[in-house]
């Protein structure tokens, strides 16, 4: 073909890396370097190219081979394979011609393009379908086909899906705080409850201590249980041999009722005896028969009512 005036006028640059690009059979730096070229022609012109003058610029043949017949002859397929694709070139060569490593990357490209698509809105899936028309087209138009707007395109999507997948993990880690801060206030709220009826069944189970005879017998089965080596820490607060806070209120009535199995000589010597069984110390070698979580409960009680008794025992010496 006969060089244009334009074609003249278009960077030489461009033309011979376009050149290399057919010759080497290289289907993605001869889609640059067209692209390239438009991007020039519209510049220059204010206006695209048409049809006949894309095909020129394959056709030309500058005192050598054309384009077209330069990427017939690489070794590699792939640009000739675009050319066709884009209708730069006649469909005249075997089919298995029609194929190459270039070629495929870009089928491979727009594939995974696709599946990108697939993940975001209708309307990011109905641009895409305007993006493939127009590159099905060949419109030289701006950077459309560029390859560099297309490594954009990727990043974008591969960004906005890195985000969505991050504020997915975020709201499922609120999610399982929320559920673990519910699961843990169910948990002390029944563990609160099961304390509160186990310290009302103690609570009853201790003003049922009322009598000398209960008190006696709660003793003899405390000590026995130590004496046999029950398994350590099964006792509850009810099974040790308090005594009603009432019973201990005052201490007159509590020293009357310590003694009031005894013979009146011996009423100092079962005090004494009361102090010393009572005493915190003394008392501390039963405790491993406690259940653990009764345990700071029976130590309350304990020490309340060793203080009873010695109350008591001073009461008694007072009153003698």
């Amino acid at each position: 073909m006969t060089t244009t005036r334009e074609d003249d006028d278009a960077p030489a640059a461009t033309l011979d890396a376009l050149r290399r690009a057919c010759a080497a059979g290289d289907a993605r730096a001869t889609r640059i370097g067209f692209h390239a070229y438009a991007r020039w022609f519209y510049g220059a012109r204010g206006r695209t190219l048409a049809p006949s003058e894309r095909r020129d610029v394959f056709e030309r043949e500058d005192g050598g081979a054309s384009l077209v017949e330069l990427a017939r002859g690489a070794r590699s397929r792939g640009a000739i394979a675009w050319l066709r694709r884009v209708g730069a070139a006649d469909d005249d060569d075997d089919d298995d011609d029609r194929e190459g490593d270039d070629a495929r990357e870009d089928d491979d490209f727009e594939a995974r393009l696709r599946d990108e698509s697939r993940r975001e809105s209708r309307e990011a899936a109905t641009a895409w379908e305007t993006y493939a028309r127009a590159e099905r087209e060949w419109s030289a138009t701006g950077p459309l086909g560029d390859e560099a707007h297309r490594a954009r395109v990727w990043a974008a999507a591969s960004a906005r899906r890195r985000r969505e997948d991050g504020r997915e993990g975020a709201a499922r880690a609120r999610d399982d705080a929320t559920r673990g801060r519910r699961t843990r206030r169910a948990r002390r709220d029944a563990e609160d409850s099961a304390r509160r009826r186990t310290r009302g069944d103690d609570a009853r189970a201790t003003r049922a201590t009322t009598t000398i005879d209960g008190y006696r017998r709660a003793w003899r089965r405390l000590e026995r249980a130590r004496a046999e080596k029950i398994p350590a820490r099964t006792m509850r607060a009810k099974d040790f041999p308090f005594v009603d806070d009432a019973t201990m209120s005052r201490a007159a009535g509590f020293r009357d009722w310590l003694t009031s199995d005894v013979a009146g000589g011996d009423a100092r010597a079962r005090l004494r005896e009361e102090m010393v069984r009572w005493h915190p110390d003394k008392f501390s070698k039963y405790l491993e028969l406690a259940r653990e979580e009764d345990l700071d409960e029976i130590k309350e009680r304990v020490n309340a009512t060793s203080r009873a008794v010695r109350d008591a025992f001073k009461a008694s010496s007072a009153a003698t």
